[in-house]
């Protein structure tokens, strides 16, 4: 692999990872509730995708404008990846380790949310959602094993989104750039 692609990659890994690890800090101390929400969530989802990419422009731009398929994926793939999985493994020391009485009290509140919004949404009988809350309630959303579950789908939309990056972004180094190099 690349040099430069190690390089970016760990640093925005890092980088990343740091500010998830921040987030959920600031969060455990000040508003809990914001590590159920939805949003949050999606937006965490988003800003692994989100170094991933920087991490491909910036080995790009290092490489001066040349970037191989392969290292393109490797560099969003593996920042996104390193990121996630790090969150991931936060939030398992955090439920599973530290504070388990958290876990529960996330998994009840996103049950509760779950049972207002199909209420809301008036598409769904009583039955419905009672079945619906019956699934939810079985499982608990912050064990570790339902944690790393979380991680699959990340690895296929990520690999998607990264095979995509790579097609769009890939250059590989012309003639007249070689002869330029020498």
């Amino acid at each position: 692999m690349n040099p430069d692609v190690k390089k970016v990659v760990l640093r925005n890994g890092l980088v990343g990872s740091t500010i998830l690890l921040l987030f959920v800090v600031l969060s455990y101390f000040f508003n809990q509730d914001l590590l159920a929400n939805l949003g949050i969530g999606l937006g965490i989802f988003l800003l692994c995708f989100a170094f991933g990419v920087v991490s491909v422009i910036q080995v790009k731009i290092k490489n001066k404008g040349v970037i191989s398929f392969r290292d393109s994926f490797s560099a969003f793939i593996l920042t996104a990846g390193f990121t996630f999985t790090f969150f991931t493994l936060v939030n398992i020391v955090l439920y599973n380790i530290v504070d388990v009485e958290l876990g529960h009290y996330l998994n009840d509140q996103v049950i509760t949310m779950l049972k207002e919004n199909l209420i809301e949404s008036g598409r769904f009988t009583e039955e419905q959602i009672d079945e619906q809350i019956k699934i939810t309630t079985s499982s608990y959303m912050y064990s570790t094993v339902s944690l790393l579950k979380g991680l699959l789908p990340f690895v296929l939309y990520a690999s998607v989104i990264g095979l995509l990056l790579a097609a769009v972004t890939k250059k590989n180094p012309s003639a007249s750039n070689i002869l330029d190099d020498e």
